[in-house]
């Protein structure tokens, strides 16, 4: 699970996603990723092309059992039912259930990569905590996968490497794979 906030990951960031996908489709494994952005006003974010350019290096893949799933989000454009503008800001890496990175980073070059960096505080996590991060995105994405067709703040597309074809889908839950006894630490955190 990445869960991340608009615009999407770009440059260095775009080609480590990439770089990542390709090394997980050539595992041959059957694998599950699903990337979801935080959109806000006013004209949100289209996973359609971001989707696009993630699985772009995929085509010289042989037959894999990767599975992608990009969406968008915002919770509340201002309407009348909640009168508000809200969306997801949380950034997270969630790897298998037993790894999470969370914090305050964005997935973008200009501001975290070059001379007059960002500086965000995040925290690699492990054992409950990086399974609550999974079952965090699980909300995000039940939230979009019950949303209508037509919305467009709120939208998702699927890829699978089998069929090389980007519909319109949703996966509202991660498989995670059979947990082993929780990690101890030292530091308790809430999550």
């Amino acid at each position: 699970d990445i869960v991340l906030l608009q615009p999407e990951a770009d440059s260095r960031f775009l080609g480590g996603l990439r770089n990542a996908l390709t090394f997980l489709a050539n595992s041959r494994r059957d694998i599950e990723v699903r990337v979801i952005v935080g959109t806000f006003p006013p004209n949100g974010s289209d996973p359609m092309p971001f989707l696009r350019e993630l699985v772009r290096d995929l085509g010289q893949v042989p037959d894999s059992g990767l599975r992608l799933f990009v969406g968008t989000t915002r919770s509340c454009d201002g309407e009348p039912r909640c009168g508000e503008l809200t969306w997801n800001h949380a950034k997270v890496v969630a790897i298998d259930g037993k790894t999470a990175l969370v914090g305050g980073h964005n997935m973008w070059t200009n501001d975290y990569l070059l001379a007059a960096p960002v500086h965000d505080l995040s925290m690699v996590l492990s054992g409950p905590a990086a399974v609550d991060a999974h079952r965090y995105a699980d909300a995000l994405w039940q939230f979009v996968c019950q949303r209508p067709a037509d919305d467009g703040l709120n939208q998702s597309f699927g890829y699978s490497l089998r069929t090389r074809d980007i519909v319109r889908g949703c996966l509202p839950a991660i498989t995670l794979p059979a947990a082993g006894p929780p990690a101890k630490g030292g530091v308790s955190v809430l999550s």
